[in-house]
């Protein structure tokens, strides 16, 4: 994603689509994993399916059950984000459960985007828990948890979220939802602290072993 652009611009319409120049990956989801921009494809994981939303149309269908898609480690050759001061993810997303029950070891629920292994440092994670949304973040400055946003998140409904972290930056940072931006700190700054064996996943974290944070429910057109 091209951090130029205004996320605070993105309209909210289930219809469209906001890509910029300069993305790592988009992957549409509409019946496969793949990277449309060619860079980095995903593998699915434990029963992804592909599903007609009346609202979105093909989308990712994720059962809850040890399902997600994953664009492998570091040492796989998933590098991007190593060691990075400058990233963003923007992601559609429709959850069926709350999965209170379910959180991974740095309190992340209903998991949308992470990187993490049993064997290694995790660096990031990012959902919901009830109406908010929670994240972890690892950097070479700073090692904790986001506090909940409050962001009107609720189940069966089709909501837009953007991370971005750019450690130039006065708030370096910055979680949307729906457009409007929520939640800005100064807390993480320096670079990402990204282990080589720490896998990138969408769905769930610590895929190695634990499988935690499960997601349930519906996710299409991811972006880096």
């Amino acid at each position: 994603l091209d951090l130029a652009a205004d996320a605070n611009e993105i309209e909210p319409n289930p219809r469209s689509v906001q890509l910029f120049a300069g993305g790592l990956a988009y992957l549409n989801l509409d019946d496969n994993a793949n990277d449309l921009l060619g860079n980095y494809n995903g593998t699915e994981m434990n029963g992804v399916s592909y599903v007609n939303d009346s609202d979105r149309g093909a989308v990712a269908d994720f059962d809850g059950d040890d399902a997600y898609i994953t664009f492998g480690s570091p040492n796989d050759g998933f590098d991007p984000l190593n060691d990075t001061n400058l990233w963003s993810m923007a992601v559609w997303f429709n959850r069926s459960e709350d999965r209170f029950e379910d959180a991974t070891n740095h309190a992340a629920h209903n998991l949308l985007f992470a990187n993490s292994a049993n064997s290694s440092n995790d660096s990031f994670e990012i959902g919901t828990i009830g109406a908010s949304v929670d994240a972890y973040l690892d950097t070479t400055q700073s090692d904790a948890n986001l506090p909940d946003i409050p962001a009107g998140v609720t189940n069966d409904t089709w909501h837009h979220l953007i991370f971005v972290f750019d450690s130039a930056a006065e708030n370096e940072t910055k979680i949307y939802v729906d457009g409007e931006l929520l939640y800005e700190s100064t807390q993480w700054g320096g670079n990402m602290d990204v282990a080589p064996a720490t896998e990138w996943t969408i769905g769930l974290a610590r895929p190695d072993q634990q499988l935690w944070g499960d997601f349930h429910g519906k996710i299409d057109d991811f972006a880096l």
